[in-house]
């Protein structure tokens, strides 16, 4: 089925369902199936200044967070949190986001990785 969505989304790009989307759909879909690899390999095909709203460009790179959280790459994750954090700061309060920031929390209840541990306070996350 994503094949298909590609393959519509190149033939009327017009289409509220451009072909950026697309790569995001099929990201997230990776996600699911737990292949955080190809996860980053669909995202790398978006141009994230060409997603046309804040809240779906945050939306974005929360996916990618969720992504680097599942290869367990926590210092990409968090970067990706943080850079959603700045587009758009409801994208990282919701709760999927929350979760991944606890995971990551839990991975390094210590962490002193930049950022992660206020970006948990500025959502409400403790440990």
């Amino acid at each position: 089925m994503l094949t298909e969505a590609d393959e519509a989304a190149r033939h009327a790009p017009n289409l509220a369902l451009g072909y950026g989307h697309v790569p995001i759909y099929k990201m997230g879909v990776s996600i699911v199936l737990g292949d955080a690899g190809t996860a980053i390999d669909h995202a790398k095909e978006v141009v994230p200044n060409q997603i046309p709203t804040l809240e779906r460009r945050g939306s974005y790179y929360t996916g990618i967070a969720e992504a680097y959280t599942l290869w367990g790459k926590t210092d990409r994750a968090v970067r990706a949190l943080l850079i959603a954090e700045k587009i758009a700061p409801s994208e990282v309060r919701r709760s999927g986001t929350r979760q991944v920031i606890t995971e990551l929390l839990h991975r390094d209840p210590h962490s002193k990785l930049s950022g992660l541990r206020g970006l948990a306070r500025r959502v409400g996350v403790t440990l």
